[in-house]
């Protein structure tokens, strides 16, 4: 990682990088802030050379050991946005996923999901979308036809 300070040269555009310092990131361990309930413990995580979990130190409850693990082995997360939804009372839908999905997917997900377009009437809690990485996305709010 390298620390630059960037300052500006003139009214244009343009702009001078000065290079600060080069900084060794520390791959042997992590802080993680656990989210799983309101305590937000910040725990440490102690990674082997073979990316093993050699320890977790910080966590307040045995929840936080399963988070910390299932963060560094795989992240999952949940993903909301909105949808095109025709002749509704609104034009957009908001929609949710069922379950969280890898972190690596949100991307892919979120384009599978733009290209949806719904008709009114829809009820809150409907299936608008499925096959989402093993989710399925549910509407949040219910739109009446216009």
């Amino acid at each position: 990682m390298v620390h630059v300070r960037i300052k500006k040269v003139d009214s244009n555009v343009s702009i001078a990088i000065e290079k600060l310092e080069e900084v060794e990131v520390d791959k042997s361990q992590r802080q993680i802030t656990c989210i799983v309930c309101p305590n937000g413990c910040n725990m440490l995580v102690k990674i082997g050379n073979t990316n093993d979990i050699e320890e977790i130190t910080g966590n307040q409850c045995k929840s936080g050991i399963s988070y910390a693990r299932q963060e560094i082995v795989e992240p999952f997360r949940t993903f909301s946005t909105s949808i095109a939804i025709e002749n509704g009372e609104t034009t957009r839908l908001p929609v949710k996923l069922s379950k969280p999905i890898p972190r690596n997917k949100l991307i892919e997900a979120a384009k599978k999901i733009r290209q949806c377009v719904v008709k009114a009437p829809i009820m809150m809690g409907d299936v608008v979308l499925k096959g989402i990485f093993g989710s399925k996305v549910v509407a949040c709010c219910s739109v009446l036809e216009k």
